[in-house]
């Protein structure tokens, strides 16, 4: 008993939504340090501007 508790007591701890934002927090980081290093921030000069531009309003 006392096995079978704690092994669903990790599951349910390891379900827990503080977890899934620390992960997405740091996987959010290596992409945009991976983006820097591929130099997608950069402005393309042969790319052309787009003819229409969305506004958000609050």
């Amino acid at each position: 008993f006392a096995k079978k508790f704690t092994e669903r007591i990790g599951k349910l701890a390891g379900n827990m939504p503080g977890d899934h934002r620390k992960n997405t927090i740091g996987l959010t980081a290596r992409m945009s340090k991976a983006a820097g290093l591929a130099g997608c921030g950069e402005a393309d000069p042969e790319v052309e501007e787009p003819r229409y531009r969305i506004y958000y309003v609050d």
